[in-house]
């Protein structure tokens, strides 16, 4: 699954290169532009939802249904949500009314995922090969803290089945994130979508696309969220014999 990204970008570059699309309203925090965001820990992002398009808006990760009624249960809801499989968004509670009509791309500039291998996990980042920001797909919703009346919105991230070189790489579950290319990224915030079309583009990314190589094992306790040693190639040996 997708629980952690990377946005090493500012704002004012997302904005150059989603069309100089405008900002929503919001307090900037500047790991927004951070080579590790982990939906868990830090799960604030940037998203280009379908009600507004031209808008650059931010939400959190972890999709709240308006249905969860307080906000214990929906910090613990949202932990649950990070993702949401393409096979089952269109019948799951928490999904199936709001893909035909709140889809958003999520910006990034890469993700990562572990391998595992006699029961150690080696982590990869993965990004596009020509794209230096790219946009995975998403559905969104809205959700009011009956408490204090604060409306929040929020986000998962569609996955599907692996294309071969993310089988290889997430070699226990096969998943992988949705991913756009930029001719395709607009049409999925289209209003008009209907299911067929919205099937039809929830499926793997062409591996050709797409890049990956192993780092550091990383320390989620000490991790420098800001450092581009994160993302600098390591070799593990003991892979290389498989590869």
């Amino acid at each position: 699954m997708c629980f952690t990204v990377a946005n090493k970008k500012e704002i004012r570059i997302l904005q150059e290169r989603y069309s100089n699309k405008k900002l929503d309203k919001v307090r900037l925090d500047k790991r927004l532009a951070a080579n590790y965001i982990s939906g868990f820990a830090y799960p604030i992002m940037a998203i280009i939802k379908s009600e507004q398009p031209d808008t650059i808006s931010f939400a959190n990760w972890g999709l709240v249904p308006g249905f969860i009624k307080n906000e214990e249960k929906a910090k613990d809801y949202a932990s649950y949500t990070l993702n949401a499989k393409a096979e089952t968004i269109f019948e799951k509670i928490s999904f199936k009314n709001v893909i035909q009509s709140k889809r958003c791309l999520i910006p990034i500039t890469g993700f990562f995922e572990w391998r595992d291998l006699n029961k150690t996990k080696y982590p990869y980042f993965i990004h596009l090969r020509d794209d230096e920001i790219f946009s995975l797909g998403g559905v969104y919703d809205e959700w009011v803290n009956e408490a204090t009346g604060e409306i929040s919105t929020t986000f998962s991230i569609i996955t599907t089945e692996a294309n071969p070189l993310m089988e290889k790489i997430h070699n226990i579950k096969k998943r992988m994130p949705l991913i756009f290319t930029r001719h395709e990224e607009e049409h999925w915030i289209e209003s008009s979508l209907q299911k067929n079309n919205i099937d039809a583009m929830m499926k793997p990314l062409d591996e050709s696309l797409m890049v990956a190589h192993t780092i550091k094992k990383i320390n989620t306790k000490t991790i420098d969220v800001f450092s581009d040693e994160i993302l600098k190639e390591v070799e593990y040996p003991e892979l290389a014999l498989l590869d």
